[in-house]
């Protein structure tokens, strides 16, 4: 297809530049500034019930494990990933948890956007616990909500959107996840504070991306 031009869009500073360096065009531009602003938005009328919530499909890369010792877990997921046979046994280590898509019958379902956004207002932490991924559109769900993040190092370009005033990075540990939660939830983080540092930054994005 010579007439076609490709341009790379990339979630971080070094993707991009790697990509000019073997000739090709590159834009900073995380797939993340995508997510509607519209739907995500905090809801005030909404009751805070659980102290944090890990949106995440059941995947062993998503390290559900490292929640396990939060006082107060609620889980959005999708069933694909490593089947039903992981999703049975995470639902098992958790049994304590609230399974957002789950009904009080047990059946499983989908969320709609609006009920992820609902159910996510009604959590006061956001969780990002995998070790290698890309930009997790889920984190900037959890900032547009208005909600604090409690997140473990990961090099796929979340972070882009990351502020120490709202966001505690912590090592890969049960404990220290638990203490971090504790301690976002201490510091009563006003939901604008995160909606509006992710929209400044979205703007940028986008803007390079029309350009």
């Amino acid at each position: 297809f010579p007439d076609i031009e490709l341009i790379h869009l990339c979630n971080k500073p070094g993707q991009a530049e790697q990509f000019r360096a073997r000739g090709g065009r590159a834009i900073l531009c995380n797939s993340n500034c995508f997510v509607d602003e519209s739907v995500f938005r905090p809801l005030p009328s909404v009751e805070k019930r659980f102290d944090a919530v890990y949106n995440a499909r059941f995947d062993i890369v998503k390290r559900h494990f490292l929640a396990r010792e939060v006082d107060s877990l609620a889980l959005i997921y999708n069933p694909t990933g490593e089947g039903l046979e992981y999703i049975r046994n995470t639902q098992q280590q958790f049994s304590n948890a609230h399974f957002f898509n789950h009904s009080d019958s047990g059946d499983y379902r989908i969320l709609r956007p609006e009920e992820i956004n609902e159910s996510l207002n009604a959590c006061r932490v956001g969780l990002c616990l995998s070790e290698h991924e890309g930009p997790m559109s889920a984190s900037v769900e959890y900032l547009l909500s208005g909600l604090p993040i409690v997140t473990t190092p990961s090099p796929g370009g979340r972070d882009l959107f990351f502020e120490e005033s709202f966001v505690v990075t912590v090592a890969p540990e049960p404990g220290a996840i638990k203490e971090s939660v504790r301690e976002l939830i201490g510091r009563k983080v006003r939901p604008e504070i995160p909606r509006e540092a992710t929209l400044a930054k979205f703007r940028a994005h986008r803007q390079a991306f029309v350009a």
